[in-house]
């Protein structure tokens, strides 16, 4: 992947007591952080990871619900950003990631994340090169999350 690309990406975060800020918009004097060890961090973000991936739910209002990062509002949507505008961990793991595609548990300064990258972006061209668009098939018997692939191609 060139330097003059973006990737666009969405993120859970969960917060817990080494966590540089110990505050977010959902608890803001950070008394759930403080009492939230790592591993129970670690558990609840694989909990919720393994419902997305089953179809139980939508990354986006999973996101919504649970992520200690104020992007939450916007089912955990960042946006596009560029390499060296994410901590390392974060961005090594956001860029090695296939539009679609779910992280791992990635541990930063910040707390631990799953990342679901979302699109590529040219920065040179200012056009979106893949994007991913979530829709829920509700004539099927279960849930599911389908990926519908946006492709620009010339």
């Amino acid at each position: 992947m060139s330097s003059s690309q973006k990737v666009k990406a969405s993120h859970i975060l969960i917060k817990h007591e080494g966590s540089w800020r110990k505050s977010s918009w959902k608890d803001p004097e950070g008394t759930r952080i403080s009492a939230t060890t790592r591993d129970n961090a670690v558990a609840q973000l694989k909990t919720l990871r393994d419902d997305i991936l089953a179809g139980k739910t939508r990354f986006d209002d999973v996101a919504s619900r649970f992520s200690d990062c104020s992007s939450a509002k916007r089912g955990g949507d960042l946006g596009p950003f560029g390499r060296g505008q994410m901590q390392k961990p974060f961005e090594d793991a956001t860029f090695n990631l296939k539009v679609g595609e779910i992280s791992d548990i990635v541990d930063t300064d910040s707390g631990v994340h799953i990342i679901m990258r979302s699109g590529l972006m040219s920065t040179s061209t200012g056009q979106e090169r893949g994007s991913i668009t979530p829709v829920s098939n509700s004539t099927t018997r279960m849930k599911t999350l389908c990926i519908v692939m946006h492709f620009n191609i010339p």
